[in-house]
């Protein structure tokens, strides 16, 4: 089930056991709210981080809000030149050379029912509650939507996104993940699998602390040398899995598959998606 605040700018996604949400900010940004075992939220009171300034030698997002700070917010995505140091998500070069992007809240919409894509693989059914939810970087005419998956029963929810060039000139895509995770700082495990011929899905756990953890293939789809599957989990996992509390990612599709998980002073988690090696240029052009 999704719901949405009055004002549309609260969005909460449940499923039978857990609960999804984030909000618009007052810049447009999408703040991630919560992830976890489900819980009752009709306002974002007491969930949303509260700021008189920006912290340290961060860099404020502009003068009318000088007390935010990318860097030190949970955020639905993420890109370059407007504060957030971290890890992006999304990473283009503009028409005219820049690197900077700046998407906002524009819109959004809810339906019923998730269709079978004819092109790729992708999670379907009549039941499904879909979020479409469209942001703008009106400063170079791009849009990205990001298309959220409720499959209520299942206790599954999936996210991809859309990204759009409306302006004259092309963009080029250097990074564009699926889904991105901010969580707040814990007692992480990052949990994979891999193996060879006749051996595969060998458990690796690796305690999360000051680095960058990366599980990726070049290889196209997965294989007996690498699992796209990835845990991140809360406690020890050495001595087994059961009763861990555990986010669990499986991509549907895959290109070059990436995993990234980073420790800063806010922990991040992103999925699968589009990511360029040096020397690639994947051209976004107008429709």
């Amino acid at each position: 089930m999704i719901t949405v605040s009055e004002d549309g700018k609260l969005f909460v996604l449940n499923t039978s056991k857990t609960t999804y949400a984030f909000r618009v900010m007052e810049t447009g940004h999408l703040e991630h709210l919560y992830y976890g075992r489900k819980i009752h939220l009709d306002s974002d009171d007491g969930i949303r981080e509260l700021t008189e300034f920006a912290p340290g030698n961060t860099n404020v997002y502009n003068a009318e809000n000088g007390s935010v700070s990318m860097e030190d917010i949970r955020l639905e995505i993420s890109a370059p030149g407007k504060g957030d140091v971290r890890e992006p998500s999304v990473e283009l070069i503009n028409r005219d050379g820049s690197r900077t992007s700046d998407f906002a809240f524009k819109s959004y919409a809810l339906e019923k029912g998730k269709e079978r894509e004819a092109d790729i693989p992708g999670s379907y059914g009549e039941n499904a509650d879909v979020l479409k939810v469209t942001l703008e970087d009106k400063e170079n005419s791009l849009t990205l939507v990001l298309v959220y998956s409720v499959f209520e029963e299942c206790d599954v929810i999936t996210r991809y996104c859309e990204l759009t060039n409306n302006g004259e000139g092309d963009a080029v895509i250097e990074r564009l993940m699926s889904t991105h995770l901010d969580f707040d700082p814990g007692d992480y495990s990052f949990i994979t699998f891999n193996g060879a011929w006749a051996r595969e899905m060998n458990k690796n756990v690796q305690k999360v602390g000051g680095v960058k953890l990366v599980n990726s293939s070049c290889g196209g789809s997965s294989s007996n040398h690498a699992n796209p599957f990835v845990m991140l989990g809360r406690g020890a996992f050495d001595r087994g899995l059961r009763n861990q509390s555990c986010l669990q990612r499986k991509p549907l599709y895959l290109c070059r598959e990436k995993s990234l998980r980073e420790s800063t002073s806010r922990h991040r988690y992103q999925s699968s998606g589009i990511y360029m090696e040096t020397g690639e240029r994947r051209v976004l052009q107008k429709p």
